[in-house]
């Protein structure tokens, strides 16, 4: 049962971000201007695309949900590193998005110390999640 709980709300965790990242690309489409930046060296922009773009985040959400899942909890033994990683992953994704989206209106940030930031913010969140989950484990056990 308590497994049930916890795959329904990573389900709904999926969801409820891919349709915040679609969301965000359907509201900010009509902002941004007709070349969008999709590749930085540091603070300079490598490559520019057309802004309908700002879609592919949340279909690279969609392609976690519906291929990269499967595999993922496939790779690890324990489903609550497996959906760590997957949220991690789509929370990635929507950063890239709203990044994207702001440098287009004048923030000026390096994009890799903002994904470094929350890459560490991730590993730490994660392993807190994993020795809660332990202990709250190894106390219902007993």
């Amino acid at each position: 049962m308590k497994n049930n709980l916890i795959k329904n709300r990573i389900d709904v965790t999926l969801w409820a971000l891919t349709v915040l990242s679609a969301l965000t690309a359907i509201v900010s489409y009509f902002f941004l201007p007709n070349d969008i930046p999709m590749q930085w060296s540091g603070l300079d922009v490598n490559w520019y695309a057309n802004k309908l773009a700002i879609f592919l985040s949340p279909i690279f959400c969609l392609v976690i949900i519906f291929l990269i899942k499967p595999e993922i909890n496939s790779r690890f033994r324990s489903p609550l590193i497996s959906n760590i990683v997957m949220v991690s992953l789509v929370v990635i994704f929507l950063t890239c998005e709203i990044y994207t989206i702001a440098y287009c209106f004048g923030l000026r940030w390096r994009l890799d110390f903002v994904l470094l930031a929350e890459l560490i913010s991730i590993l730490i969140i994660g392993i807190i999640i994993v020795v809660r989950y332990r202990n709250n484990s190894r106390f219902e056990d007993h």
